[in-house]
């Protein structure tokens, strides 16, 4: 999170020097106040923060929603585990392959009918090897077949 925070409008803070920063406060001092996060929830309205570790090759999603406003208590919090390779395990080469299109139409395709984005249907992973993946669930390939074959004459590139 603390990387996060720390773009520098072309790239964000490496691992290596944040760890090396981290390694600087010493051991007696407390971490939270230095960080940039710390900064960044004094001047904000209503942020809680609460860290996450994910294994290698995971990544973490939040979503936010509106409870009612008569709730006394907390709202809870809800945690889905998504394992990438079993609920998105498409990539769009695959999904042009069984439609029998290229992957430019499935990924222009996918943006006009609104699938990437929705979690139902799409991850984007970020990936230092490959650069950026977009992964597709079984439903994204299901709908994008329905709707070609109601929809012939249909092209993403109006």
């Amino acid at each position: 999170m603390e990387r996060g925070i720390r773009f520098a409008g072309s790239n964000y803070i490496s691992q290596d020097k944040f760890e090396e920063e981290v390694k600087n406060l010493g051991k007696k001092k407390r971490l939270y106040p230095h960080l940039k996060i710390s900064d960044f929830v004094k001047d904000a309205d209503m942020v809680v923060v609460f860290p996450i570790q994910a294994p290698k090759g995971y990544t973490a999603d939040i979503n936010l929603r509106k409870g009612s406003s008569k709730a006394k208590s907390a709202l809870p919090v809800m945690i889905k585990k998504t394992d990438i390779d079993v609920d998105y395990p498409y990539l769009t080469y695959e999904v042009a392959n069984q439609l029998g299109k290229n992957t430019t139409f499935v990924s222009r395709a996918a943006t006009k009918l609104g699938l990437k984005g929705d979690p139902l249907y799409h991850q984007f992973i970020r990936s230092s090897r490959s650069g950026n993946v977009n992964r597709y669930s079984k439903k994204s390939v299901d709908y994008l077949k329905d709707y070609l074959s109601k929809n012939p004459g249909f092209t993403p590139y109006k």
